[in-house]
């Protein structure tokens, strides 16, 4: 348990930082580009999220 609770928090911290560098490419590149870069990347961090939360009050 101890072990997946780190790997959700690792991947959290990794797909957030995705998220904020596929904003800034969207934002740099004046919108031209896919929002998907910024968009997929939360949405896998806010699932390992969730699933990190759930894992630590199960206890």
């Amino acid at each position: 348990m101890k072990t997946l609770r780190i790997l959700l928090l690792i991947l959290t911290l990794v797909f957030s930082v995705l998220c904020i560098v596929g904003a800034g490419y969207v934002l740099k590149s004046g919108g031209t580009v896919n929002a998907g870069y910024a968009v997929v990347p939360m949405c896998l961090c806010l699932c390992c999220s969730v699933l990190l939360q759930s894992i630590s009050r199960r206890k």
